[in-house]
């Protein structure tokens, strides 16, 4: 199975933000802020970007919300 880097997903993730939708510089950083959080999460939690669930990203929202 191929194992997704967080580095690459974060890069491909700017560029739409910023291509595709044309936000502003200080969005994309806040966009990219909220991703290096789920990337922290998910790194404490050994859970893969692509093997994440809806349940995973219910528990990230209540971990970032304490």
């Amino acid at each position: 199975m191929l194992t997704m880097d967080w580095t690459i997903l974060k890069r491909d993730f700017k560029q739409y933000l910023r291509l595709e939708r044309g936000l502003s510089d200080n969005i994309i950083s806040a966009y990219l802020n909220d991703v290096r959080k789920l990337q922290t999460f998910a790194e404490e939690n050994a859970l893969a970007p692509e093997c994440m669930k809806t349940e995973d990203l219910q528990q990230f929202l209540r971990w970032i919300n304490r």
